[in-house]
């Protein structure tokens, strides 16, 4: 079965679940084959309803603010994965590059800097806030999991650790664990077994992040306490945004 999978970021924090699971043949076993599908710029009313997931729950939790039916089946991370780089020692004051405002990542870094005065300015990538740190046009730059730890810049923060949220996973439509249950649960096995590969560090799973996103080993010891232990996120319990029920 064809099923799309609704992406806002090519990055580890979204995708190394999907990745290991598709280079595994996890899917393959559940019957299933993924296709990708940038939905940045597709809004909410016109996200597909059936065949499809996304990984975004940070984006699902806002949709379903919104009034969209989205659910949330499985998280894979709940300790978001953003760092702030700068050449100076502190935040406090200074002026960020960070991400377009009220997007889930300017929601999780205005949580993680509380009162410091610092101010956000919204950026189009991560390429683009590190060049304008590096040219002194901002004193520091939210970065996200897609890119190596620049070793020319100080790490300020990371977000993950003060910040906690189902920030990535499986996201439904309400209507797909009543008319897809079973597919929903082959994408919660599949991940879930990804997961486990995460955890375990293995060799498949440092070889699909140098393989797929062009990370080091480092960085998969850097982030695998971020993930969650069975897809389950035990401090965001929401009947209203969570079904957990599939996982077993």
């Amino acid at each position: 079965m064809d099923v799309t999978c609704g992406i806002r970021a090519f990055d580890p924090h979204e995708l190394l679940c999907h990745a290991i699971a598709d280079r595994l043949g996890y899917y393959s076993e559940e019957g299933v084959t993924i296709r990708l599908r940038d939905t940045t710029f597709v809004p909410d009313s016109a996200l597909p309803t059936s065949s499809f997931f996304q990984v975004a729950c940070g984006a699902a939790a806002l949709g379903r603010r919104a009034g969209h039916l989205w659910k949330v089946v499985f998280v894979a991370v709940d300790r978001p994965l953003f760092w702030v780089y700068g050449a100076s020692e502190d935040v406090a004051g200074g002026r960020i590059a960070g991400y377009p405002p009220g997007s889930p990542p300017d929601v999780f870094l205005r949580e993680a800097l509380g009162s410091t005065g610092a101010e956000i300015v919204p950026s189009a990538s991560d390429a683009m806030r590190l060049g304008l740190v590096r040219s002194g046009a901002v004193d520091a730059a939210l970065l996200s999991s897609a890119v190596a730890s620049p070793k020319d810049l100080r790490r300020l923060l990371f977000v993950g650790d003060t910040v906690r949220a189902a920030t990535t996973g499986i996201a439904v439509h309400e209507r797909a664990l009543t008319n897809e249950a079973s597919l929903v649960a082959a994408l919660v096995r599949a991940h879930g077994r990804a997961l486990a590969e995460i955890h375990s560090r293995s060799d498949a799973a440092a070889a699909t992040l140098s393989d797929v996103f062009g990370l080091g080993p480092e960085r998969l010891d850097e982030i695998e306490p971020c993930f969650t232990g069975d897809g389950h996120a035990e401090t965001v319990r929401d009947p209203n945004l969570f079904d957990f029920s599939l996982i077993v």
